[in-house]
């Protein structure tokens, strides 16, 4: 029988060349690899702290309240419990961390993490955001702008390869170290440290539909194959048919979308395939169209499913022979083009009802990716949020907004008809009316869920655009009383200009609606 004693010093030994391994791995990659445990009995690896050991980290640390912040695991430890995903985050100085949750039947017990890297190279306009992210702290800025122009720049895709490569050795120290510690049945249920290669991305979303989507479209990606993508309204399918392409053997060459629902065949057909002078009335001289200009590259058709059975018929030719002939001309183009379509209808009931052709729809169909509601993926919406009001925060200033847990709870329980579109607009509307933090009854004053329906029982996803409209009205009709209609303090003080305040005021006539008798509303003081 295997004495418990040797078998722990063999772990030793095997944990010594494990160190070892990650120490070498640390030294190559020239990165800040650490464990941050969520409880002191899991303190392994000797590290206990999310926070960088640079010379932009150390600058900002200079400030004990810069240093308290990028001690603050608090927030990312929430996230990691709430998504249970690695997370790639942007600190609040301004740099890039990638975070790696490690649960144990369940129970989140720490992360690793690494980073303080930048995307893209520094610039004066990124110093500036810079700047106003640590515009609270004490610190030395001529330092801090040194110190930001020599960080690291890497590609999203090199953080895949690195915390693949860092994740098994991870791993098997993590083990090591737990069954030390006499953590043997814990460690069977050790989650694997896998990266998620899509988390760097636009495309937000780690719940298990959506980790399902990415790892079909890893495979996608090595085809040159057309692909129909499939949603509802607002649930980002032009996004994803962007990141097809951008992940494509395809992404030097141009990608350019078309909405097929907007405009006639005729014009459809004159703009994909272009035309020659006189082809028409209105045809003044020869113009390119844009199959050949996407030549080489990938076009996307929005809303394929609108288009008549006659430039159906015209696209299917297109889209075998890979050629194309101008409006009003006999000579023929050859071109190279991925199409990736995208509809918010049942294409094949609209087959079933001779709408749409069938072959057409097999060759469109060659993968298909249905994206999933964001009611399906609740789990998304925290990390949708914190998306969304980083990206106001860099565009209107170093605001920051916090979400009460009942609120947090509103948003995920709301239906959201109108999906990722309908919940950018809450924020980038909240973002204003909201002092820093958002509560539960200023969720339902602007979503209408007091009792957890939707905007009313009545409103259907083909309202979104009316519900919003009627919102915006209320909020700016509000604040202009408030002021007692100055314009410029109120434009001011929602951080817009005079003009676009203005101009919202002749859109919705709001100086009519001032005079006219208005249903009560719930305040959104």
């Amino acid at each position: 029988m295997l004495n418990p004693e040797n078998k722990i010093a063999g772990n030793v030994e095997a944990l010594k060349f494990f160190q070892e391994q990650w120490q070498l791995f640390r030294k190559t990659t020239n990165f800040n690899f650490s464990f941050a445990p969520a409880d002191k009995k899991y303190d392994l690896l000797g590290k206990n702290e999310v926070c960088g050991d640079s010379e932009f980290c150390r600058t900002v640390q200079a400030d004990p309240e810069g240093l308290r912040k990028c001690r603050d695991e608090k927030r990312v430890f929430e996230i990691m419990m709430q998504t249970r995903k690695p997370l790639v985050e942007t600190c609040h100085a301004g740099l890039i961390d990638v975070y790696l949750p490690v649960f144990i039947n369940s129970e989140f017990i720490g992360c690793f993490c690494f980073g303080k890297f930048l995307f893209e190279p520094a610039t004066e306009k990124g110093f500036a955001g810079i700047v106003r992210r640590t515009g609270s702290l004490r610190i030395d800025l001529q330092k801090l702008k040194k110190a930001y122009f020599t960080t690291r720049v890497i590609s999203k895709e090199y953080i895949d390869l690195v915390a693949e490569t860092f994740s098994p050795i991870a791993y098997k120290m993590l083990k090591m170290e737990l069954e030390i510690l006499g953590e043997r049945k814990k460690v069977e249920k050790l989650t694997s440290l896998l990266f998620e290669k899509n988390s760097s991305t636009e495309i937000i979303g780690r719940s298990q539909k959506m980790r399902s989507i990415f790892e079909y479209l890893f495979k996608v990606n090595k085809s040159a194959a057309n692909v129909l993508v499939t949603g509802e309204s607002g649930t980002g399918k032009e996004l994803l048919a962007k990141y097809i392409h951008s992940n494509s053997e395809r992404k030097e060459k141009p990608f350019l979308t078309v909405n097929c629902a907007s405009i006639s065949d005729s014009v459809l057909e004159s703009e994909l395939f272009g035309h020659v002078k006189g082809a028409f009335t209105g045809a003044v001289s020869d113009r390119i169209g844009i199959l050949e200009t996407v030549d080489g590259g990938t076009l996307c058709l929005d809303e394929i499913g609108e288009t008549s059975l006659g430039f159906q018929k015209t696209l299917l030719r297109v889209i075998e022979e890979q050629e194309i002939k101008p409006v009003g001309s006999d000579r023929v183009k050859k071109i190279n083009v991925r199409f990736i379509s995208s509809t918010n209808s049942e294409l094949e009931e609209l087959v079933q009802q001779g709408r749409f052709r069938e072959d057409l729809y097999y060759r469109l169909k060659v993968f298909h990716v249905a994206i999933p509601s964001l009611r399906d993926r609740p789990e998304d919406i925290p990390l949708l949020l914190d998306h969304f009001c980083g990206k106001q925060a860099d565009k209107h200033g170093s605001k920051e907004l916090s979400f009460t847990r009942k609120a947090m709870e509103t948003l995920m329980t709301y239906e959201w008809p109108g999906n990722v579109r309908e919940l950018k607009n809450f924020v980038e509307n909240i973002y204003f009316l909201a002092e820093g933090r958002v509560t539960a009854s200023m969720v339902a004053s602007f979503l209408g869920t007091g009792d957890k329906r939707r905007l009313s029982q009545s409103c259907e996803p083909d309202d979104y655009k009316s519900a919003v409209n009627g919102f915006e009205q209320r909020f700016l009709l509000q604040k202009l009383e408030k002021s007692d209609w100055n314009v410029s303090a109120t434009a001011k003080k929602l951080g817009r200009t005079r003009e676009w305040l203005s101009r919202k005021i002749s859109d919705f006539k709001l100086r009519e609606n001032l005079y006219r008798q208005r249903p009560a509303e719930p305040s959104l003081s």
